[in-house]
């Protein structure tokens, strides 16, 4: 009994500090951190941000992929622009800037096999001096 009152104060106590964050998780880019949401699982991957009416600054969306493949985005649903960032092994290998919303005719594939993408508000690339090489750390 005393195993189970102490598994459930540590599951509520989970559940608390992730209230608390929001569903967020921070990272840093070239000692600029920003909050993501994580997207670990198909059906997040699916819906991304479309759907979100839009993104504060600094704030974004990280997927998270199992396995190295090369991956292809597209802005259906989506009601702002965002930058994306194609990420492999925590160390970004290719760009997209200001992809706009449309109806999902257009596709952005990565340059090559990745693990991860971040998508944040358009004109975060610039704004933040994020370039190829950076490396992403997972806080």
């Amino acid at each position: 009994m005393k195993v189970f009152k102490i598994l459930v104060f540590i599951i509520l106590g989970f559940l608390l500090i992730r209230n608390i964050s929001n569903g967020y998780d921070n990272i840093e880019i070239n000692n600029t951190s920003f909050k993501v949401k994580i997207a670990e699982n198909p059906s997040e991957w699916k819906i991304g941000l479309s759907g979100t009416a839009n993104l504060e600054e600094k704030e974004g969306m990280l997927f998270i992929f199992p396995i190295l493949a090369e991956r292809s985005f597209y802005m259906k649903n989506m009601n702002f622009a965002i930058d994306l960032l194609w990420i492999k092994d925590n160390i970004i290998v290719g760009m997209e800037k200001n992809m706009l919303p449309d109806n999902g005719e257009k596709y952005y594939d990565s340059v090559e096999e990745i693990d991860m993408v971040l998508e944040l508000k358009a004109g975060s690339i610039d704004n933040y001096n994020l370039n190829i090489g950076n490396i992403i750390k997972i806080n």
